[in-house]
């Protein structure tokens, strides 16, 4: 079953799959998962469940959010965790009310850092919840709690990887400027650099002109330094929205994912038209 999970490369893919599994295992007339938003219960917008009527349901709690009740799992999940003491008396779900008219309901609480981020909910109709099947409920909520912290583990380090190809990208054009810029003989006795070179970010060519503002070439020249947003804020005298409106202008120009990208083709195109 958690291969099956793993699978998905997406939560909403992910959230269906286990819909499918639990309702079958648990022999549910109904389940689905709820995200936790705030102390609401949210059905998922992304895509229909292949189970009818549990698609009927998920549509009509995505119209309809349930709040989260006082004395009940998933307020408990909430202010104590999944590591609290268990209550004197088994506690509701807040799903279980009259006018929902839900029937049984068995809910697992899934918390891939230990967190409640989403409920697995399923349904019945014609007999009570057992101790057995809100234990496979719970199992079947870990798992997917153990897949979801996978997939988003695997989307930062996706994340991460580009980052650090474009900050190589940056490294291999500085090197390049290195290599390219003229060396001058010291006067003897002279102090400064043996080999002085002319930052590339303050020298922009034709070409960036062409394409960008001076104010954003002031930017870019920043992004190149390093510069976070507020730092750039304060030495061009504007606001951090401001810059961020200029940095979305960049990477929109420049055809750029990141401002690390942006910043690193920049620099190529000041390197590359001063080599021409």
């Amino acid at each position: 079953m958690l291969e099956r999970l793993q699978q998905r490369d997406t939560v909403a893919g992910m959230f269906a799959e286990a819909s499918e599994l639990a309702r079958i295992a648990c022999d549910f007339d109904r389940c689905l998962v709820l995200r936790v938003e705030s102390d609401l219960l949210i059905a998922d917008s992304c895509g229909a469940l292949k189970h009818r009527p549990s698609d009927r349901l998920r549509r009509e709690l995505m119209q309809a959010p349930r709040g989260i009740s006082p004395r009940t799992l998933e307020a408990r999940w909430l202010t104590e965790g999944l590591g609290g003491q268990p209550a004197e008396r088994p506690l509701p779900s807040s799903l279980e009310r009259p006018e929902l008219a839900l029937g049984y309901v068995s809910v697992g609480a899934i918390a891939p850092d230990g967190k409640l981020v989403a409920v697995l909910a399923g349904t019945r109709s014609d007999r009570p919840i057992d101790v057995l099947t809100q234990a496979m409920t719970a199992g079947i909520a870990a798992m997917v709690g153990v897949a979801l912290a996978r997939l988003v583990l695997s989307a930062r380090l996706v994340e991460v990887r580009g980052t650090l190809r474009h900050l190589s990208m940056s490294a291999d054009t500085l090197i390049t400027e290195v290599l390219r810029s003229s060396i001058q003989v010291p006067i003897e006795g002279a102090s400064g650099p043996r080999f002085p070179v002319e930052e590339a970010s303050s020298r922009p060519s034709n070409r960036a002109r062409e394409i960008l503002t001076d104010r954003e070439i002031e930017v870019a020249s920043l992004l190149v330094d390093g510069r976070s947003d507020r730092e750039i804020a304060a030495r061009l005298v504007i606001s951090v929205n401001t810059v961020k409106d200029h940095v979305a202008r960049l990477r929109g120009k420049l055809g750029a994912s990141n401002r690390v990208e942006a910043a690193s083709k920049y620099l190529r195109l000041i390197v590359d038209d001063a080599g021409r």
